[in-house]
């Protein structure tokens, strides 16, 4: 069996984390598939509808034209032409990266707990080593920019980078770190692979800024993560439960 983990970043951007738990696995050729088919669909639009996108923050609108841009398949046209996504068509596009694992002999088991991936195992008759390659095909024709739209509009509506999602964050609990920077020196502050966040606050503010990401929920969890960055960085950290130093 394998097991896919689902990792959303502070922009919303999906990751698959792909753990084998197969001893030695080959490598198989990436399927080739035709584009999904869509019932009741009789238009696939090229661009988005602009009438329809008018309302929608301009940071996602830009986003979707690039993701156009890039070639979507049948299904993703449909879905974003109007910039959103709604929880049915997540729904669908969940549905179908189902079926198109389906049809490349993978059973997909989603996890119950929120936002925790699945796990793929191979139907009778499969006798592929690896679901890699049918899942990177089925993923992008099926649900890799839709997760993306929806899940981004949920925890990010704005659109806002990393470092702007931080620094609201750290604002907003009173986090002192780079209180008095500039934009600019704070995001470099951001990016200094020598930066560890001074408390319990800051540590989920840095982790997971805008409530996304299901591993740091707490600020005992991003202490714990604070404190393996720190030591990676040869820095020791109070245990928790923490006290401010006085």
């Amino acid at each position: 069996m394998i097991s896919y983990r689902v990792m959303r970043s502070a922009l919303g951007i999906t990751v698959i984390s792909v753990c084998l738990l197969c001893a030695s696995c080959t490598q198989e050729q990436s399927p080739q598939v035709p584009s999904p088919s869509v019932t009741e669909a009789t238009t696939f639009p090229y661009a988005p509808d602009a009438q329809a996108c008018a309302s929608m923050n301009t940071m996602w609108v830009d986003y979707i034209d690039q993701l156009y841009a890039n070639g979507l398949s049948d299904f993703e046209r449909q879905v974003l032409a109007d910039c959103k996504v709604t929880d049915a068509e997540y729904a669908a596009a969940k549905d179908g990266f189902v079926s198109c694992m389906a049809d490349y002999g993978w059973l997909v088991t989603w996890r119950q707990s929120p936002s925790s991936g699945y796990e793929v195992s191979a139907l009778a008759g499969n006798s592929a080593a690896d679901s890699s390659g049918a899942n990177a095909v089925c993923n992008d024709d099926w649900i890799a920019p839709i997760e993306v739209v929806h899940d981004g509009m949920i925890f990010n509506p704005d659109k806002l980078t990393r470092e702007q999602l931080i620094r609201q964050c750290y604002q907003e609990h009173g986090v002192s770190d780079g209180a008095d920077a500039s934009d600019d020196q704070f995001q470099q502050m951001m990016l200094d692979d020598a930066y560890i966040p001074s408390t319990p606050a800051a540590a989920l503010c840095f982790f997971n800024p805008d409530g996304s990401f299901p591993y740091v929920t707490n600020e005992q969890e991003a202490w714990d993560w604070n404190q393996q960055r720190a030591a990676a960085r040869g820095v020791t950290l109070p245990p928790w439960p923490y006290a401010s130093p006085s």
